[in-house]
């Protein structure tokens, strides 16, 4: 019995032994899962930290690359942004620097002109027009007699001597007397279109587009029509001082649609009396063939806004180029009459080019409305085609 109860109790002890180290090693099965599990997940978030660094680099690389690459850009849009500068300030210094040049060249051909004297066949010119002008051998006598029947305002721009009706109140009288100005932006576009030839003068005024043009050599001679009693005495006196009789030929005349007798406004108020003749009735008593004409200039007036109505000949020739200029307060009393004008005109020819400022692209002819609303004068002029 002993034996059995001791035999009874080793195998209890036994049972008890096996059942603790079974437990232990469960546990530390367990344990070591967990631990195992533990490193996982802790290498996976290792390894998603290093994905996430990996990709912070990048794109920290990829900022500092845009950074670099837009500082350098800044840099370049920085020099660009200088040189621009630097160009738009020569821009800017070029056309006073073209009107001290013009001035300089003008001042050269005059004097070469007086040194020169009068040739020929320039006195030859002067001689018959004063033969079949009234008007103008009057006005020749008269200069060189001193004898004008109303004040004159005197000036010297570019050893160019300019006499202008003293009580002339238009903004080309003004521009000569107050700030000795000359139109010489104009003159320099122009010489980019037509160069050579004859010139019309449509309204020559005192002569402050014609004279320059022909002393610098920018054309042979000018035909010159001026319907002011006034204006006309001082532009013939002008071509005579500044050593372009012959070259320069004034006649008092209003260029218009039609022909006939009318009256003009004077510069200094009221009216006159004057013939009125069409531009291609002016070219058959000049006996001026068109194809050596090569430049037309109108100044508009409310007296020549259909001009175009009586230059149907001359209007055919495609290599004549015309300046149409538009004083201002022209613009302000007769707009849509100049608007009207203008865009007969410009169905004549192919393109348009604005003046009084830097030359750009030609542009199409039916925009000279437009340019005229804004108040600017313009070049009217034919691309393709030859002269027919």
């Amino acid at each position: 019995m002993y034996r059995t109860a001791k035999g009874m109790l080793t195998r209890l002890l036994a049972a008890a032994g096996v059942a603790r180290a079974s437990s232990l090693e469960r546990e530390r099965r367990r344990a070591a899962e967990v631990r195992s599990a533990e490193r996982a997940r802790a290498n996976r978030e290792i390894g998603v930290a290093n994905n996430r660094v990996t990709q912070l680099t990048d794109r920290l690389r990829a900022t500092q690359e845009r950074l670099a690459a837009e500082q350098a850009e800044s840099g370049a849009l920085r020099q660009a942004v200088a040189a621009l500068r630097g160009t738009e300030a020569a821009m800017a210094r070029r056309p006073e620097a073209l009107r001290r040049l013009k001035l300089a060249q003008l001042a050269i051909a005059a004097k070469s002109a007086r040194r020169a004297g009068i040739t020929r066949a320039a006195a030859r010119r002067a001689a018959h027009l004063a033969s079949i002008s009234a008007d103008y051998a009057d006005a020749t006598a008269r200069w060189r007699r001193g004898d004008a029947p109303f004040e004159i305002g005197r000036v010297a721009v570019a050893r160019l001597q300019w006499s202008v009706p003293a009580g002339a109140a238009d903004a080309r009288s003004r521009r000569i007397l107050q700030h000795a100005e000359l139109p010489l932006d104009d003159l320099a576009a122009v010489r980019e279109f037509a160069v050579g030839g004859v010139m019309l003068d449509v309204g020559a005024h005192v002569g402050g587009a014609a004279i320059p043009r022909v002393l610098l050599g920018d054309c042979a001679r000018v035909q010159a029509a001026e319907p002011d009693s006034a204006a006309y005495l001082c532009l013939v006196g002008n071509t005579l001082d500044n050593g372009c009789e012959g070259r320069v030929l004034p006649q008092r005349l209003a260029i218009a649609g039609s022909a006939g007798p009318g009256t003009v406004r004077r510069a200094g108020g009221g009216v006159e009396e004057v013939p009125f003749v069409t531009v291609d009735a002016w070219m058959t008593r000049l006996r001026m063939r068109p194809r050596t004409i090569r430049f037309v200039r109108v100044a508009l007036q409310d007296w020549n806004m259909d001009l175009d109505r009586g230059a149907v000949l001359l209007l055919k020739h495609r290599h004549v180029v015309w300046q149409i200029e538009i004083p201002s307060d022209v613009m302000q009393a007769s707009g849509p009459k100049v608007r009207r004008t203008c865009e007969r005109l410009a169905a004549h020819f192919t393109h348009v080019q604005p003046l009084g400022g830097v030359l750009h692209e030609p542009r199409p002819a039916s925009e000279a409305v437009e340019i005229a609303g804004a108040g600017g004068g313009f070049l009217l002029f034919n691309m393709h085609g030859d002269a027919r």
